[in-house]
């Protein structure tokens, strides 16, 4: 990052890491909640955070005057409330899976078991994780302008991402339900319905294209800033149709029990490919081309989820129905 706000950025990373079981937590209680269908209580207490993150925010921040440290508390105290929440209701609604973790014995065959599916997820989040730092540090290059739009553009990048995440969620415990339940045409129209949505939603999401300089001028009234932000938004939204079916097909695969494929088409599709992109296309065109290289990646990753899929190899590997 920039030398003007390292000592923030620092601090934010710092506070928030320190805060990480709140985020864990909450995932995990999603993950318990999405597999019993119950996606309903997870949005709510989603909501309750975000609410309570916002009311801290402007207590912390304008009233109490702490800067960068009262958002990252704000952050790391909201997340921590929603994963208690969540706790708290699935102990009282769903008794016969209440969460205590000191009256269990350790099933080390279940932990294999789990191990073997959400291990290459983690490993894959994290090489990702890793590969968007690369991609921040030539963005960064260009100066502070071009770092701003670039968070402005991810933020309203988001707005077409969220859904398709949770769509995409939503077909994991789908899948696995039915693949242990031996519905395997369940599993197929469950899949050809998300996928044909999140379709749906990328291509209403191209109006950000238009609407690019309105929205980033919202967060910033520097000219270069929505230059920037503009930018980023019409070389990545035409993409975002190939990406939403990438991360369906994936996802739900995953639900399936094969996540060696989803790992290995995402290692190798946004870090092996849409990195080197990224810098190849900032140095022989500029920073106003450079998020191409991002579509390139999803190009690839779009055209390997597509062929495993139809070929077929996702649904002989790792079954849950199989290994149980």
């Amino acid at each position: 990052v920039d030398a003007s706000v390292w000592q923030d950025a620092w601090l934010y990373l710092t506070v928030v890491c320190a805060g990480l079981i709140g985020t864990i937590g909450y995932n995990l209680n999603a993950g318990i909640l999405g597999g019993l269908g119950n996606s309903r209580s997870t949005l709510l207490f989603l909501s309750i955070a975000a609410i309570l993150n916002i009311i801290l925010d402007f207590a912390l921040v304008l009233w109490a005057g702490m800067g960068v440290l009262g958002v990252a508390l704000g952050t790391i105290i909201s997340q921590a409330f929603s994963w208690l929440f969540g706790l708290f209701y699935i102990n009282r609604r769903y008794p016969a899976i209440a969460i205590r973790p000191f009256s269990r014995r350790f099933d080390r065959a279940l932990f294999r078991q789990i191990m073997g599916i959400g291990l290459p997820a983690g490993i894959q989040m994290s090489l990702v994780a890793l590969g968007a730092m690369v991609v921040m540090s030539k963005i960064n290059s260009f100066g502070k302008e071009y770092a701003a739009a670039y968070n402005v553009g991810s933020k309203l990048d988001s707005l077409a991402f969220l859904p398709v995440q949770s769509l995409s969620n939503a077909v994991t415990a789908f899948v696995g339900q039915n693949t242990g339940a031996k519905r395997p045409e369940r599993v197929r129209r469950g899949i050809r319905i998300t996928t044909a949505a999140s379709v749906a939603w990328s291509a209403v999401m191209l109006v950000l294209i238009p609407l690019g300089p309105t929205l980033v001028g919202l967060f910033s009234d520097t000219p270069a800033v929505i230059h920037a932000g503009s930018v980023y938004l019409r070389c990545i939204m035409p993409f975002y149709v190939l990406f939403s079916v990438m991360f369906c097909l994936n996802n739900a695969m995953r639900g399936a029990g094969d996540s060696l494929f989803p790992m290995l088409d995402v290692i190798f599709s946004l870090i092996l490919v849409r990195v080197p992109a990224v810098y190849w296309f900032a140095d022989h065109y500029g920073p106003d081309y450079m998020y191409y290289g991002v579509g390139v990646g999803w190009c690839v990753g779009f055209t390997l989820s597509v062929v495993y899929y139809l070929s077929g190899r996702w649904k002989r590997k790792g079954s849950l129905a199989d290994g149980a």
